[in-house]
């Protein structure tokens, strides 16, 4: 069932396989602006839990550091979409102060209607901007980044995380989810060797899991570090 759900179409008649193809960010924009409205129902009919074990992880890496600060850390949530990982963490800690960026004006504004159990937004603030060039986000500002779905084919690469790590403070966590043939294409895993050798980040820890909750199966790679 979760293949064959995965190649039906989505409101412009493309499938996932074709935005996996875009090169240009502006296609990218159009088709998630199109698709805005129909991508939350999308990933609950294909059962998509990347964002939860995204989230497991990301509080299992923490659990042992006390002095996160709920409210004054910051969360950057990277390509937040219509915001799934933020409400995936809003269930487990209702807190924490998060912030959203993405391509899509149209995805942002539907996760800018989420809400936590208590009625608070699900981010305390949102941009959109584009990751391969972001001219909106502050340089060592983050205590914390979080992706899910971002960082993979036709999307956002190895080189345009080497350049977001610039906005992760000193000691900040990050923890990410990578397409595992992205991982493997794009090199990522050399990357991160270069970038532990060269002292950039440390404490790295890979962890496989499967992006749906279906008989389609499709891995990612969620990668957990601290920046040096």
């Amino acid at each position: 069932m979760g293949a064959h759900i995965l190649s039906m179409k989505t409101p412009n008649d493309y499938d996932v396989d074709t935005v996996y193809s875009y090169q240009s960010p502006k296609d990218l924009e159009r088709f998630y602006n199109d698709w805005a409205h129909e991508y939350d129902d999308y990933t609950r009919d294909v059962n998509y839990i990347l964002p939860d074990q995204v989230a497991k992880i990301f509080f299992d890496t923490i659990s042992g550091n006390n002095h996160i600060e709920e409210k004054r850390d910051k969360i950057l949530d990277i390509g937040c979409g219509t915001g799934l990982l933020g409400e995936s963490f809003s269930s487990i800690n209702e807190d924490l102060w998060i912030e959203g960026v993405d391509i899509s004006s149209s995805m942002i504004r539907i996760a800018s209607l989420k809400r936590k159990k208590n009625f608070a937004p699900v981010y305390d603030w949102m941009i959109t901007d584009d990751l391969t060039d972001p001219k909106l986000l502050l340089q060592n500002y983050y205590d914390y980044f979080i992706s899910s779905g971002t960082f993979t084919l036709g999307h956002l690469g190895s080189d345009d995380f080497v350049n977001l790590l610039s906005y992760l403070k000193s000691e900040g966590i990050a923890v990410i989810s990578i397409k595992e043939d992205h991982f493997i294409k794009d090199n990522f895993e050399q990357m991160f060797v270069k970038l532990e050798n060269d002292k950039t980040i440390k404490d790295i820890i890979y962890h496989k899991v499967n992006s749906y909750d279906s008989d389609f199966k499709a891995a990612s790679i969620i990668v957990s570090f601290t920046k040096a």
